[in-house]
């Protein structure tokens, strides 16, 4: 029997279009859906132990990580997690449960306070205070301040799960009369890592201290900068009543969230390393820093589109080109102008040749088309982007996909995987300019 045909293109964006007509209308019902769920908690949910993730990156692979350690449904990628979307998360959650884990997400000022009183948290987790959104934010400050109302929301007899290597999460401790625990890498951490050693590509290996206990620890997850998703876990299993071994037992098999330093393998031996949900110029680091854990016989970077970046804009860059250049054999720069300039600059002055670095511009498929001919096993590309560059398409292409899709630009609030234009059938261009958008 042969295989199905692919959808047409001009039948993959009409179904594109009536999602994203969907999901606009689901904005716009945030009022009702906010009187809802609130009603919804304070009733049917009044007895469940309600748990809210917030920081300004890490929250997904942390609220990830405490549903395995509880043995909830854990999804393989991001959920939408502001708005009408939280609340309509808020609804899902079947009466009475014993427990719910919600990641919460914003994206400017006065934004959190409505949904921290519509949650009204019986354990918050806060993962980090970083320059993701600091454009609408302003400064760090506000970003403390607006993520703190969850904090402020906390009940008094909750938890307040907080990572230890982070000043400004620490502080949150002074403003609520909640027990605090910290969790990371500090000394002082209740919940603390040592003895980190990548198991590529399975996951990360590691010794927790958890109280005035010690366990041998793994989780499915890749680096360093991983592994304080799994101590927050197990910080909030522990108050929730879940025995240290059960918990230890489900994050050994938590699996990467979809392109958060996600490993897949290729249909050359290779294997890429998908870091292309966020582009912020701090989770920059972060990636790079994992592909350095890596063993691996080539390292390749692609460096795509950064947000947030600090001034000066080109000292900045150059920094990145360096931090590539400390670890890579080849480098492709997906980016424009100044960036790309900058990054290349950097790299040339910390080493790596210049005719090891590639400059294809913003497009995924330039990028498809600039890595090495040569890939194979014992190879390693990090594909670090933004979303809007779907740099994802070029792992699945690599993989043996079949991508059709090679838009320069993309708005959709879908993966690609999950999306119909992905690898429609050639036909009319149902965008015309290269975008698509919902």
């Amino acid at each position: 029997m042969s295989a199905p045909a692919p959808p047409r293109r001009e039948s993959a964006a009409l179904r594109l279009r009536v999602l994203g007509a969907a999901l606009r209308g689901i904005r716009r019902a945030w009022p009702a859906m906010r009187v809802a769920a609130t009603l919804w908690r304070r009733t049917a949910l009044r007895g469940t132990l309600l748990v809210a993730v917030v920081g300004s990156y890490g929250k997904t692979t942390t609220t990830r990580a405490i549903r395995q350690a509880l043995g909830l449904p854990v999804a393989p990628g991001a959920r939408r997690s502001a708005g009408s979307f939280l609340a309509l998360e808020l609804l899902r959650v079947r009466p009475g449960a014993r427990v719910a884990v919600l990641e919460v997400g914003i994206d400017g000022p006065g934004q959190m306070a409505p949904l921290a009183r519509m949650l009204a948290p019986d354990v918050v987790v806060a993962t980090a205070i970083g320059m993701e959104h600091l454009t609408s934010m302003g400064t760090l400050d506000v970003t403390r301040r607006e993520k703190g109302e969850m904090v402020r929301a906390l009940r008094p007899r909750g938890l307040l799960v907080l990572r230890a290597d982070d000043p400004r999460v620490r502080s949150y401790a002074g403003e609520s009369p909640a027990r605090s625990v910290l969790f990371g890498y500090a000394s002082d951490a209740d919940v603390r890592a040592d003895q980190v050693r990548v198991d590529w590509p399975h996951g990360t290996a590691f010794r927790v201290h958890l109280g005035a206990e010690t366990h041998a620890a793994r989780v499915g997850v890749i680096g360093r900068d991983m592994v304080p998703a799994a101590l927050a876990a197990l910080a909030v299993a522990r108050h929730a009543g879940v025995p240290a071994a059960d918990a230890l037992a489900r994050l050994a098999v938590l699996r990467p969230t979809v392109g958060r330093l996600e490993p897949v393998a290729l249909a050359s031996g290779a294997y890429a390393l998908r870091d292309d949900w966020k582009g912020s110029f701090e989770t920059a680091h972060v990636a790079l820093a994992a592909l350095a854990e890596v063993p691996a016989r080539r390292r390749i970077v692609v460096m795509g589109d950064l947000s947030e970046v600090p001034a000066p804009f080109g000292d900045s860059m150059r920094a990145v080109g360096a931090h590539v250049a400390r670890i890579a054999d080849h480098a492709v720069l997906a980016t424009h102008g100044k960036a790309s300039q900058a990054v290349a600059s950097g790299a040339v002055r910390a080493g790596l040749d210049r005719d090891r670095i590639a400059r294809p511009g913003f497009a995924a498929r330039g990028v498809f088309d600039a890595l090495p001919a040569d890939l194979g096993p014992g190879d390693v590309v990090l594909l670090k982007g933004s979303r809007r560059q779907r740099m994802g398409r070029v792992a699945l292409a690599l993989a043996g996909t079949p991508v059709t899709c090679w838009i320069e630009t993309c708005a959709v609030k879908l993966d690609c995987e999950q999306c119909p234009l992905l690898c429609a059938a050639p036909g009319r261009d149902p965008h015309g300019d290269g975008t698509a958008s919902t």
